[in-house]
């Protein structure tokens, strides 16, 4: 039986709630509050429909084309893969950080007298949590920030752009109508969204599907890299020079601009690694499966970006990569087969399909953030938007008489339906160009590096203050190395979040070519200013106009010390 955190075991939780249990979450539908986000053991998250959630979500289509941005940045093919591989340890120093604060907090102290003892409470919304946690003060203020932060920028509107532009080119359409890249987008991000509204079991299955998928096709570029290498395509050449011992590293450039382009467009490659985060508390045994699952998903995606790339540069000269200013996946596949219809539909499918999966992925994950923000009361019509409704078509559960508790197939269809809102918004109103890119870099540059850079902050305190003994007794995550890895992520990001400020007056533009170089972070941090000002109407005048206060109880509940739920209520009084 599941019991508050205030009572003591009785017995083993059997899916179902003891009346008194039962009469709490009663008490809340009576009062119209968000109750529950509860899923049953059959329909959480094993460790590969985690590992899926994460390489859907970094491998989108980056490989195919950043690395001929790194490329012209650093103007060298040794330097390049240098690149690669630093990214994969910002990464794993990222994902060190996410998982140590993932794996401890929040904490709730249960028992009495010699019993009492801190349990650990996994809760989905990734960053969301680890800034109120660690930013508690001035109060509401990390909740409402990170709440105008995500709703705007974390979307699929930039996916659904990419997919849809690659699959006008795969049909040869290569100066399609705006409105047309746009009408492709919205059918992309509504599928999407109405997969999950519908059929929470099937969008996990089709998001493994597409993870398995894309690893396959970094394996295909891969094989096909090294097969010339072998001489087995008689008409490409075996070796274009880019790996003589005395090429790899010359004409590497001197322009710190290039390399702070390069270094900034390598670490968003690797963008993606705190994906599980964001649905913590729906992970089958989050504590024994989270730091499997991640770690082996994010090694997996780091040695195939490196050999992905060590294969692109045994096919393609780097003088025609840096002249034609192309993707490097199409030069790659044109040298191998020659510039045929084939060939030239083939790829840009392969990329729709990697961009797809990549849209299915991320749609699951921001709307469940979107909806434990709602939790918190911060949003307007809040209530609303934290609900759950069961209109699945399908079950996982073939039982005529279904166990009693958590109903199979719930799923946050408000906050699936505010993700789409929202997407649409940006697919409609922004022109197509350089769209992709600025979405993408918005997205990547607040979130990924301004959060992250106060996430390591945050952690590096939360280990070495007053209190630094307690938390690291606590903590479920201990990474090697001590300070380095939080000291690393912090470094970097700091450094990745003063890159764009850098204004390139020797050459043209690396990344976004119509869009003026200050744009994305000027968007940026007028976010994190309207997110202020947003808390300061949220916290003073709201109260002073209504007379009203939010007053937000989280309930969790346990099988002795096994987390099995939270109930939520939030309620102006």
């Amino acid at each position: 039986m599941a019991y508050p955190h205030r009572n003591g075991p009785e017995e083993p939780f059997e899916e179902g709630f003891d009346p008194y249990n039962q009469q709490l979450l009663d008490e809340g539908e009576e009062s119209d509050t968000p109750i529950v986000s509860h899923y049953a053991d059959i329909e959480k998250l094993g460790m590969f429909d985690t590992a899926g959630l994460i390489i859907n979500r970094m491998i989108g289509t980056g490989i195919f084309s950043t690395p001929s941005t790194i490329l012209i940045g650093t103007q060298s093919v040794g330097v390049s893969l240098v690149f690669w591989i630093v990214g994969a340890l910002i990464a794993f120093a990222g994902l060190s950080v996410y998982l140590e604060l993932g794996l401890t907090i929040p904490r709730r102290r249960i028992g009495e007298g010699a019993t009492k003892r801190d349990v650990y409470v996994p809760r989905s919304g990734g960053e969301k949590n680890y800034l109120e946690w660690i930013y508690k003060k001035p109060k509401y203020a990390a909740s409402c920030v990170y709440a105008v932060i995500f709703v705007f920028l974390g979307n699929t509107a930039a996916n659904s752009i990419a997919f849809s532009q690659y699959v006008l080119e795969c049909f040869n359409n290569d100066s399609p109508s705006p409105w047309v890249i746009k009408a492709y987008a919205i059918v992309a991000l509504t599928l999407a969204c109405l997969l999950h509204g519908v059929w929470r079991a099937g969008g996990i299955w089709v998001s493994n599907i597409f993870a398995f998928f894309k690893v396959m096709i970094l394996l295909f570029i891969i094989a096909l890299g090294f097969a010339v290498r072998g001489d087995a395509f008689h008409n490409v050449h075996a070796d274009v020079g880019n790996y003589d011992i005395t090429q790899s590293f010359a004409n590497t450039t001197t322009a710190p601009y290039g390399y702070a382009i390069a270094l900034l467009a390598v670490r968003f490659s690797f963008g993606g690694f705190e994906n599980a985060h964001y649905v913590l508390s729906d992970i089958h045994e989050p504590e024994r499966n989270l730091k499997k699952s991640t770690m082996s998903a994010l090694g997996l995606v780091s040695v195939l970006y490196i050999f992905a790339n060590i294969a692109y540069m045994i096919v393609v000269p780097r003088e025609q990569v840096i002249a034609s200013g192309a993707k490097v996946a199409h030069l790659f596949f044109d040298k191998i087969f020659g510039v045929n219809k084939t060939a030239t539909r083939v790829l840009p499918a392969l990329i729709a399909l990697s961009a797809l999966g990549n849209l299915i992925a991320v749609t699951f994950v921001s709307a469940k953030v979107k909806q434990e923000i709602a939790k918190e009361g911060v949003l307007p019509y809040s209530k609303f938007w934290s609900k759950q409704y069961n209109l699945n078509i399908f079950s996982r559960s073939t039982s005529v008489d279904p166990p009693p508790g958590p109903n199979l197939g719930e799923t946050p269809i408000p906050a699936l339906f505010l993700h789409w809102l929202v997407s649409v918004t940006l697919v409609l109103v922004p022109p197509t160009g350089d769209s992709y890119t600025l979405l993408s870099n918005l997205y990547s540059y607040t979130i990924q590096a301004c959060i992250g850079l106060l996430l390591a902050a945050g952690l590096l305190y939360k280990r070495y203050n007053k209190d630094g003994k307690k938390w690291r007794r606590l903590r479920g995550f201990s990474p090697w190395l001590g300070p380095v890895l939080p000291v690393f992520y912090l470094i970097t990001n700091a450094f990745l979040v003063c890159v764009p400020w850098i204004h390139n007056t020797h050459g043209v533009p690396i990344i976004m070519k119509s869009i003026k170089w200050f744009v994305f972070p000027t968007v940026a941090f007028s976010l994190f200013g309207l997110g202020f000002v947003y808390w300061a109407v949220f916290r003073f005048v709201v109260p002073a106009v209504t007379g009203k206060v939010l007053n937000v109880k989280r309930i969790p509940y346990f099988d002795r010390d096994v987390f099995v739920l939270e109930a939520v209520y939030s309620k102006w009084v």
